[in-house]
């Protein structure tokens, strides 16, 4: 048996990749484990049973025997047919544990279709790096010998170590920084209560009716056409499950659009394809927040890509105090974007020739992102949204310089912030 740094380099060397997706492989490595059990159950069960006569599950019962004929026959000598593929297959790649095998296949298949890869022969660094995965992949041979709670424990702990970030394959929402952001993920977790019963309901319910009254188990169908009791229970029920949704609903609606009274007031117009912003205060400030490419990073001096992401990071950040209502005018001058800023729970449309207002008030200091959320042409995934909530007197600091030197007012609160233990980088949101 070949080790699992070996195992991954010939991999490697078969399909060819050059970047990791290490915070995929746990969850490759459950669907791995789990698609070959299935496979199994229905081999061994589905014979005999109601649905052994389905097209389906006839072909992939057919399917399941010739790969697995194929692949022990491939051990043999002089085999002949379809299993000399499967002898190259397994003397390219001959790990016992199918699993394990699977796993890692399908990670680094997942890697050639969605990374930034080339289909080439891996080179010696592109097998050093293989080599380095020796400790990722003993944990899913680890993992895929029947420790599905390890695989589960991997997966939390890698997404724990980006909680406060931007990182592929977030299923969940990003942190809320403010009380309207904090009653919208409530609102979301109280929908699946209702959800998810109605959703297994329904495919039991239908599961019951393809098998309960298949032709065979019928052949003198029912005549009822209707059933009074039956009726009411459907018509009532979802009428009670609806109000349970829309009080609270509407209470968060009523709230969103129930602002305080504001503090500062900022204008943001849409341009193709970046932001401007004005402040209006006694000192009017206003500024252009476009992308900030990788050569200006050393310059901007935000070359740190765990603070300031790449395709997130800006040139000039919009500069709010924690603990304050702001207001936010939204528009556009070319045609139709979206200011959105997901921890904030705010999306609002950017309409030519329309002004539309928005709120939010921060409940923590940090800096977050978000992305121009309506389609507006080829640059549109390039118009990325920061706002720098600070604290009140550091804020009052920048206003103060940013109306005569808006790029020196910058740095400074950029040092200021750095220096201290409060900028925290928040999640981002497309």
């Amino acid at each position: 048996m070949k080790s699992p740094d070996r195992i991954t380099g010939t991999l490697t060397r078969c399909i060819g990749h050059e970047k990791r997706r290490d915070r995929r492989f746990s969850v490759l490595a459950i669907i791995a484990t789990v698609i070959p059990s299935v496979a199994s159950i229905v081999t061994r069960h589905v014979k005999g049973s109601v649905l052994s006569n389905h097209g389906f599950i006839k072909g992939f019962v057919r399917f399941s025997k010739v790969f697995m004929v194929g692949w022990n026959n491939s051990a043999r000598p002089n085999n002949p047919g379809h299993s000399q593929f499967f002898a190259r297959l397994r003397a390219k790649m001959p790990h016992r544990n199918i699993f394990a095998f699977l796993a890692v296949c399908a990670k680094v298949w997942f890697e050639r279709r969605r990374g930034g890869m080339r289909p080439s022969l891996a080179s010696g660094v592109q097998l050093e790096r293989a080599k380095r995965e020796r400790v990722l992949v003993d944990k899913i041979v680890a993992t895929t010998k029947g420790a599905f709670g390890g695989a589960l424990a991997v997966l939390w702990t890698t997404g724990a170590a980006f909680a406060d970030q931007p990182r592929p394959w977030e299923w969940r929402f990003q942190d809320a920084a403010t009380g309207i952001a904090e009653q919208i993920h409530w609102f979301e977790r109280y929908t699946l209560w209702f959800i998810i019963p109605i959703t297994l309901l329904v495919l039991f319910l239908l599961v019951w009716v393809v098998l309960r009254f298949r032709a065979s188990a019928n052949p003198e169908p029912s005549k009822t056409s209707h059933n009074t009791a039956i009726e009411v229970i459907w018509t009532i029920g979802p009428v009670i499950i609806l109000l349970f949704l829309a009080v609270p609903s509407f209470q968060l609606l009523t709230a969103q659009y129930s602002p305080e009274d504001p503090t500062l007031t900022v204008k943001a117009t849409g341009y193709q394809w970046y932001w401007g912003y004005e402040y209006q205060v006694d000192n009017p400030v206003s500024f252009d927040s476009l992308l900030l490419k990788d050569g200006d990073r050393a310059a901007a001096g935000k070359e740190d890509k765990s603070r300031y992401p790449r395709l997130l990071a800006v040139d000039n950040e919009v500069v709010v105090p924690v603990g304050e209502t702001v207001r936010l005018l939204v528009t556009a001058a070319d045609v139709i974007h979206s200011w959105t800023i997901p921890a904030f729970g705010v999306k609002m449309d950017a309409v030519p020739g329309r002004i539309n207002e928005a709120w939010f008030k921060a409940d923590r200091e940090g800096l977050y992102y978000g992305q121009c959320s309506e389609l507006c042409g080829k640059d549109h995934g390039f118009m990325p949204i920061a706002v720098r909530v600070v604290s009140k007197e550091q804020y009052q600091t920048w206003i103060a310089a940013a109306g005569s030197d808006l790029n020196g007012a910058n740095k400074a609160l950029q040092a200021a912030v750095e220096g201290g233990a409060n900028d925290k980088v928040a999640a981002a949101g497309l």
